[in-house]
């Protein structure tokens, strides 16, 4: 126990607050996946470790036709995301969810572009997996 004498500085509630922390609640309105995932093709300067991990989103993309694969790893990311997402009471919080796989750079440019356009001045998820 500290003696009477002894005087701390008085503390208010904005010095206990965060900086890094938002004043005002943004919403999140909407998820770009963006997936280059180029599946079968390795990069040309790098020798793959054996064994190396080859699952995406908990499946492995070698069993099925590309196409097939990034359309399955594009849903299944989606729907993790969106389990990830709901509300409290369990529903969903109506999210736009847009997937570009194996994009473009003018594509990725135009998926930004609407998103940010439909998101106004609220955040959105930007999800990147390229090797």
């Amino acid at each position: 126990i500290l003696p009477p004498s002894f005087s701390s500085p008085s503390l208010d509630a904005s010095s206990l607050t965060p900086t890094w922390r938002l004043k005002e609640r943004m919403k999140t309105m909407g998820v770009c996946l963006i997936l280059a995932l180029n599946i079968g093709t390795d990069p040309p300067d790098i020798q793959k470790p054996t064994p190396c991990a080859k699952l995406q989103t908990w499946m492995d993309p070698t069993l099925i036709s590309r196409a097939k694969a990034r359309e399955r790893i594009g849903e299944r990311l989606e729907a993790q995301y969106a389990k990830w997402q709901q509300n409290r009471h369990g529903g969903s919080r109506g999210l736009k969810y847009k997937r570009a796989l194996d994009p473009t750079e003018e594509e990725v440019r135009n998926v930004c572009t609407s998103m940010r356009r439909h998101a106004k001045n609220e955040r959105l998820l930007f999800h990147y997996n390229g090797h």
